[in-house]
């Protein structure tokens, strides 16, 4: 891409950033709720106004507009939660709950009783500093991560990545380069805008007097499984993004992809209540009329984290160890890297090595009372596993393979009573897995991968730059808490009490247990060997995205999926695979716009609570 071409994503970066990052501010300080804008809204309307005033953008573009935007957006909050977690530590409830050791780079004083509101003080640097340093480590950790999965899954095994090329056309249907798919996009909006419209916009608008029209939410059919299979979760999603996502996947993932959640909410639930293993747990054991979601968090905690995380170790360490010539490769190419010749995923893996032995020094600094030897082989050897399972799972299917409470799980293991390790930005999944969807997505546009890491941190570094700032000023301008932001008035104390209370609760019971962490990785080894065997590796990964997945959104993929391949296959015939992509990406865009387009007006209407009239 050249210099001018270059300049005009970035400023278009940063002149939406600049709008957006203080809105998301002033609504979490409000409570309003806009967190986000929807980034095939920002890409439709500037490629709009970019023909408008005369230039056609090109696909690489607007797909750097599409994924920069959000990644500078997410660091909006970065300030606003230096400042709650600095409101939390001097909370009167840390005492309660029993915590009384407070860490060295907490503030001094309480929010309360700062006069100078200010970040650039001595008392607030540590934790800034610690927290901005995070974010930035995990940035680069991640894009690291993602471009070796990018080499090794992309590259070398060519999957296909389905989400990820609907994208891509659908990119390309914005900037007008096939008036087919063009035409189909747009058809696929329209039908997003009205069904979002119907479903969320016409109930904002009149303010809750008008019940949605059509429906969006989750018919929950754990109570009736109940009568004879207790503990089973079973759902259906009335979601179109979730009824979109299954029109990309072929019909035997998506069957394995149900099924995977079925094995694990349904059948697995039922297991472990007819084992009396569930019922008797510590905390958040089955009880009749447990809904869908009490049923999935819960029997995640208790037995499916651990399970999943010993199936996420086979499912990484296996196919490097049957597939010599990769790890080969790898190692080959490390060697060249230190020698400065050819081999960028290797120097990704040197990247992210380096990197993660500054985030263990930090924490070592910051947390110096903690068993950090736990945590250390975790935040070199989970982000791999991580990255290579997830990566492999959206790759196959278009779902990663997300295992919750594993961060909490570590901490609860340690045994460690201090607050500090839950106030620290600990992070042992930095997303690898998406970036290495994104350089999918960046190479079917048309952007080198070291365009897209380039950007990247320019993007991030902004959106740091611009929390700080806009964070300053609303800090400058009003006390935080005070009721000039009536969240921080009412809600902080309330989501205080309920951190710290969430966090005695969990720590009363156990989420790591190392033999269901072995009776995962055997089953999921077993699983994967009979995949190998049988040349079928995607079928098994879409099996194992299933397994992290609510039942109610497997569901409602799979029928996305089989609408795909029996009835839409039939009516456009060869052409369905050619168009797929456009429609589901226009169905998410149309979708994407009117959410957008209603947080806003949620926003405005909030926002008027605060007016002196």
């Amino acid at each position: 891409m050249g210099a001018l071409k270059n300049s005009l994503v970035i400023l278009t970066v940063v002149a939406l950033s600049v709008t957006i990052i203080p809105l998301i501010l002033y609504s979490s300080l409000i409570g309003a709720g806009f967190t986000q804008v929807n980034s095939w809204l920002v890409v439709i309307a500037v490629s709009e106004i970019a023909l408008w005033l005369g230039r056609k953008l090109k696909r690489g573009e607007v797909f750097l507009i599409q994924v920069l935007l959000p990644l500078t957006i997410s660091q909006a909050l970065l300030f606003y939660n230096t400042l709650y977690y600095s409101y939390i530590v001097w909370s009167p409830f840390v005492k309660e709950f029993g915590f009384k050791e407070t860490a060295w780079w907490f503030p001094s004083t309480s929010l309360l009783q700062v006069k100078l509101r200010t970040f650039f003080q001595s008392d607030y640097s540590p934790i800034v500093t610690i927290f901005v340093l995070s974010s930035l480590l995990n940035v680069v950790s991640g894009l690291a991560l993602g471009y070796m999965g990018y080499e090794l899954l992309v590259v070398r095994e060519k999957l296909d990545f389905p989400m990820q090329v609907a994208v891509a056309e659908g990119l390309s249907a914005v900037v007008g380069e096939d008036p087919a798919k063009v035409k189909m996009f747009s058809i696929s909006a329209i039908l997003g805008i009205v069904y979002a419209s119907l479903a969320t916009l016409i109930p904002i608008l009149a303010m809750g007097q008008v019940p949605a029209l059509l429906p969006i939410f989750t018919y929950d059919l754990t109570l009736v499984l109940e009568h004879f299979m207790p503990g089973a979760a079973l759902g259906v999603d009335f979601n179109l993004l979730t009824f979109s996502s299954g029109l990309v996947i072929p019909l035997r993932r998506a069957a394995l992809l149900l099924a995977g959640s079925i094995l694990v909410y349904v059948i697995g639930n039922h297991l472990l209540v007819v084992a009396s293993y569930w019922t008797q747990s510590p905390i958040g054991r089955w009880m009749p009329g447990s809904n869908l979601f009490y049923c999935i968090r819960w029997s995640s905690f208790n037995f499916w984290t651990s399970f999943n995380m010993g199936v996420a170790l086979s499912a990484a360490i296996l196919p490097l160890l049957v597939k010599r010539e990769t790890v080969k490769e790898v190692f080959f190419t490390i060697t060249r890297a230190a020698k400065r010749e050819t081999g960028y995923a290797s120097r990704a893996l040197l990247v992210f090595l380096g990197v993660s032995a500054i985030n263990i020094l930090v924490l070592t600094v910051a947390l110096p009372n903690f068993p950090i030897y736990i945590l250390a082989v975790f935040m070199i050897l989970w982000p791999l596993v991580s990255t290579l399972v997830s990566a492999s799972s959206i790759g196959s299917s278009v779902y990663g393979f997300n295992i919750p409470y594993v961060k909490e799980g570590l901490i609860i293991a340690s045994r460690y009573k201090g607050l500090d390790v839950w106030i620290y930005p600990l992070t042992l999944d930095p997303g690898g897995a998406k970036y290495t969807a994104n350089f999918k997505t960046a190479v079917l546009c048309g952007v080198k991968p070291r365009d897209y890491i380039k950007f990247s941190l320019l993007a991030v570094s902004v959106g740091i730059i611009l929390s700080l700032f806009f964070t300053s000023l609303l800090w400058y301008m009003h006390p935080i808490p005070s009721w000039s932001y009536p969240a921080t008035a009412y809600n902080w104390q309330i989501s205080t009490y309920n951190f710290l209370l969430n966090i005695s609760w969990m720590s009363r019971g156990e989420i790591i247990r190392p033999h269901i962490i072995l009776l995962g990785a055997l089953a999921g080894g077993a699983a994967y060997i009979v995949s190998y065997f049988f040349n079928k590796e995607p079928l098994f990964f879409s099996l194992v995205a299933g397994l992290s997945l609510a039942p109610s959104a497997a569901l409602t993929t799979f029928i996305g999926s089989l609408v795909s391949s029996l009835l839409m296959a039939r009516v456009f015939k060869e052409k369905w695979g050619e168009y797929v992509g456009s429609v589901t990406s226009g169905l998410t865009a149309g979708w994407g716009a009117v959410s957008s387009f209603a947080s806003m007006i949620a926003f405005l209407q909030r926002g008027t609570w605060v007016l002196p009239y």
